[in-house]
C-alpha cells in the first residue's frame, strides 16, 4: 500500500465525505462532532472552502495511491481574529479501511510543519476522554492536557461526554 501525503485541493471534498461518512455509518464517528451522513452540498462546500490558499484554514489528505482513495484527512483552521490569530485548531480522521497504520500520525505531522511554516505558534484540540485512539496521537505529537471540559461532548445516546482541551505550543515567544 503506498500511501500519499499531500495538501487538500479542490475536488478531494467527494473523497473526504466519504471517509468520514463510512467511519460514520460503522459506528466509529462516536466523538466527532456531526453524527449525520453528509451529502453532495456538503462536497460542493468542502470543495469551495478549499479552492483557493487561505492563510487561515488548510489542511493534507492521505491517499491511497493504488486505489486513487483518500484514506484521511486533517484539517487546521483559525477564526484569525486580532489576538487570537495566533491560534489554531486541529481535528483528523481516517478511513476505518486504514486504522492503525500511522496515517493520522503522518497527516498530523505535516498540519503541524505547515502550521509552524506559516507561523502560527499554539495548536488545540479538544479530545473525548474516552477518544484513546486521538488522545494517544495528540500525545505523540507532543501535544499537553491543559484542562478538561465538564460535558464538552453531546453523544447520540444523550450521555454527555467529558473532553480534554489539549494544546501544543510551536514557537516561543516573549
Amino acid at each position: 500500500m503506498k500511501i500519499l501525503i499531500r495538501k487538500i485541493k479542490k475536488g478531494d471534498g467527494e473523497g473526504i465525505i466519504r471517509c468520514f461518512n463510512e467511519a460514520l455509518k460503522r459506528g466509529l464517528n462516536t466523538y466527532t462532532r456531526s453524527n449525520t451522513l453528509s451529502t453532495p452540498e456538503d462536497i460542493k462546500e468542502f470543495d469551495k472552502a478549499f479552492s483557493k490558499p487561505r492563510l487561515n484554514e488548510f489542511g493534507f489528505v492521505a491517499v491511497d495511491k493504488g486505489k486513487n482513495l483518500i484514506a484521511g484527512v486533517c484539517i487546521f483552521s483559525s477564526k484569525g481574529h486580532e489576538r487570537i490569530r495566533h491560534i489554531g485548531e486541529i481535528s483528523w480522521g481516517v478511513h476505518p479501511d486504514y486504522l492503525r497504520k500511522g496515517i493520522a500520525t503522518k497527516l498530523a505531522d505535516a498540519t503541524i510543519r505547515e502550521a509552524t511554516r506559516r507561523k502560527f505558534v499554539r495548536i488545540e484540540a479538544d479530545i473525548a476522554k474516552n477518544n484513546t485512539a486521538s488522545v494517544r496521537l495528540a500525545r505523540k505529537c507532543g501535544f499537553r492536557i491543559e484542562g478538561i471540559k465538564k460535558y464538552g461532548l453531546l453523544l447520540d445516546d444523550g450521555r454527555y461526554e467529558n473532553t480534554y482541551m489539549f494544546s501544543k505550543i510551536l514557537t516561543k515567544h516573549k
